[in-house]
């Protein structure tokens, strides 16, 4: 294809991890300058060695991440997957998946106290990384993605510019900084839906946090504390691509 199909999944830490949250209606709402929507978001945290034969369901309501009228899933050796009105947990050998999935006011609040219970529940866990993952997909370019996407990311001058002249090249990027503690990892790719046809520009942020030793623990929290500023951060760049 010469470029990337559509599958909601972002890449943290090494690692692949699937997701699956629209966007609420309400968050819709506060961006009416495009109709970009919010594909996923998830929290990912990482470690040598997982046990999740702790994570039974009656020791998920003991501590407070179910009420005990929830918790039907997946309670095996190998891993643990729980769904929710409000979340999706999935605890794997090497890494714990969290994708907060009810009111978007309330998702901050559920990722700071769910994911941060865990944590703090088990501190001789041997963390390795923390993460946040947001995925922006584009609005309508009247233009169509092919010329969309040279012109925000195409470079006249470059050296490889004469082999991508012809009209069906498609173009993307990678950036990346520090920012709120974290290294933030951005790629802007052209993307086609494998249902429906339809081209976009899909805008992954990931905000990604080493953690060892015996900080781990604080460090895995601060980087959960920052989950409203980083998609807000990771909104407003996405909003200002589709006006470029």
């Amino acid at each position: 294809m010469g470029y990337a199909l559509v599958c909601r999944r972002v890449i943290l830490v090494g690692l692949d991890c699937v997701t699956r949250n629209p966007e609420s209606r309400h968050d819709n709402a506060t961006v009416p300058k495009t109709s970009m929507p919010l594909i996923s978001e998830n929290v990912v945290v990482t470690a040598n060695q997982f046990n999740p034969t702790v994570m039974t369901q009656l020791w998920l309501v003991q501590n407070g991440i179910l009420a005990e009228n929830e918790g039907p899933g997946i309670y095996v050796p190998g891993f643990v997957q729980v769904k929710t009105d409000d979340f999706e947990l999935l605890v794997l050998l090497d890494r714990l998946q969290f994708v907060p999935t009810g009111e978007q006011e309330r998702r901050a609040d559920l990722v700071v106290e769910k994911v941060g219970t865990i944590v703090r529940t088990l501190p001789h866990t041997p963390y390795t990384a923390a993460g946040l993952n947001f995925v922006w997909r584009s609005g309508d370019f009247p233009e169509g993605i092919a010329p969309a996407s040279r012109r925000l990311f195409f470079k006249e001058n470059s050296i490889i510019a004469n082999d991508f002249m012809n009209d069906n090249a498609r173009f993307g990027a990678f950036f990346s900084k520090d920012l709120f503690g974290c290294r933030l990892k951005l790629t802007a790719l052209p993307a086609r839906d494998v249902v429906s046809g339809d081209e976009f520009l899909e805008y992954s942020f990931n905000f990604h946090r080493d953690v060892t030793g015996p900080d781990s623990v604080q460090a895995i929290t601060e980087t959960l504390a920052i989950w409203d500023p980083a998609r807000q951060f990771s909104r407003e760049l996405a909003s200002r691509l589709e006006g470029g």
